[in-house]
């Protein structure tokens, strides 16, 4: 029994020996490589902290071959640099613009084209459109708004630009500038590289386009025939329209009619109402075409009222050749004429058809002192706008020279009490004239006389 146990220790002793020196051992060797690595370590800062200086080296070589190195320049040139025109509305005109190199081995270059206004005032640049054109380009915009694509000229390079005034546009001058841009071809941008500008300055002044005479024109009317229910009066009575030929050379105005402001209003200028008794009015001569006639030339409804209305005159196209138009009441048997025939303004002098417009006679007394005392006759012929001057006429009294100022119907006549020579004030041509001492003074229509100092 003791010996078992014994024996039993003795072996037990004997593993535990074994399994202790096992751990030992590899405990030992774990150990000895940690110290190791750690000792490496230390060992590698220690070195690193005492060097001094590490140096680089590095070192490169490249060669280039072909290369041409030259000095050049971008100049665009444009001829001509100016342009200026005077234009009437409607019209249009065309300038021509070269676009070039300066020199020819500068560089190539790519370039576009816009316009600018540089009045204050662009009241006549609006009434102006531009049209350009330089293959393969067509442009049309107004004169502030052009802009041309960017493009790359191969040679000289040539551009129409047609400057174009609107109808109806008011008076005025428009200043502009045709600007061209240019930069090198290898870059995008007009700002990059080397770049040119080059300007045509210009000038448009629109002016007016002169008034056209027509050839035969409305030269006198009658609305207000004197009397009470005249105006539809037979010819030679009731109202009538005097026509005027401006040119040198008869004109036949068969299927040309008149209307009132109502077009549907009309009256044929026809054989059976005129004057003449035909169609044909000569050359600066008068045809009166008359209201009504009889029961067998009434192919009209035309009237004219006494309180304002419009006359019209339309050819045989019935195309509108002469108007006019009056706002205010008609006097009794009073025209409105031209003055002078066929060209001059209106007035309202007393009815001539068929022969010259003319303001009215007038009679007025010789002065009450003087020689002789005899009468004269001032006879108011309106020849123009312009103020007259009459000539001296003699009596037997002597009458002063007098000068003109604007009338229509009455001549204002100023007589001087103090002085045998009176001064006569007319707006219109004087035409005096003595008359006989048997002969008693009249005046048609008495103007108003005032003293004067």
């Amino acid at each position: 029994m003791y010996k078992t146990a014994l024996a039993r220790q003795r072996r037990n002793k004997r593993i535990f020996k074994k399994i202790l020196k096992y751990f030992v051992s590899k405990k030992f060797e774990e150990v000895s490589y940690k110290f190791a690595a750690v000792l490496l370590l230390v060992v590698m800062n220690a070195v690193m902290f005492y060097i001094p200086i590490t140096n680089a080296f590095y070192s490169d070589s490249e060669i280039s071959v072909g290369n041409i190195f030259q000095a050049s320049a971008l100049d665009m040139n444009i001829y001509p640099d100016n342009f200026s025109e005077t234009m009437l509305p409607g019209n249009a005109t065309t300038t021509t613009i070269a676009l070039s190199k300066f020199n020819l081995d500068d560089l190539d270059f790519k370039y576009f084209v816009i316009s600018t206004t540089t009045s204050s005032d662009n009241s006549a640049c609006d009434n102006i459109t531009i049209s350009a054109s330089s293959s393969p380009q067509n442009i049309s915009s107004s004169l502030s708004n052009f802009v041309s694509a960017t493009s790359t000229p191969v040679g000289q390079v040539l551009w129409d630009f047609t400057f174009s005034v609107a109808d109806g546009a008011p008076t005025g001058t428009c200043n502009f500038k045709i600007i061209y841009t240019a930069w090198q071809t290898n870059f995008e941008e007009s700002s990059s590289g080397f770049n040119d500008i080059d300007e045509m300055t210009g000038s448009i002044t629109i002016g007016q386009v002169a008034p056209v005479v027509p050839d035969v024109v409305l030269n006198e009317f009658l609305p207000n025939p004197e009397g009470s229910g005249t105006d539809g009066n037979p010819m030679p009575d009731g109202e009538w329209v005097e026509l005027y030929n401006n040119t040198d050379s008869p004109i036949d105005l068969s299927g040309y009619y008149l209307t009132d402001v109502d077009n549907t209003h009309r009256i044929d200028i026809e054989s059976c109402r005129t004057n003449t008794g035909g169609t044909t009015i000569l050359g600066h001569g008068f045809l009166v075409v008359y209201r009504y006639v009889d029961s067998s030339c009434n192919s009209h409804n035309f009237s004219l009222n006494n309180d304002g209305d419009t006359v019209k005159l339309f050819n045989a196209g019935a195309s509108i050749v002469d108007s006019y138009t009056y706002t205010t009441d008609a006097p009794d048997n009073k025209s409105y004429a031209r003055i002078p025939d066929g060209t001059g303004g209106w007035v309202d002098p007393i009815p001539t058809p068929g022969g010259p417009n003319k303001i009215e006679e007038v009679l007025a007394p010789s002065p009450s002192q003087g020689e002789g005392g005899g009468e004269v006759v001032v006879t108011a012929q309106m020849a123009g706008n312009e103020p007259l001057v009459a000539e001296n006429a003699t009596t037997t009294s002597e009458i002063a020279t007098t000068t003109t100022e604007i009338s229509t119907t009455t001549a204002e006549i100023i007589t001087e009490t103090a002085s045998s020579t009176p001064e006569i004030v007319i707006e219109t041509e004087i035409l005096i004239e003595p008359a006989k001492e048997s002969e008693p003074v009249v005046l048609l229509e008495p103007p108003p006389i005032t003293p004067t100092e």
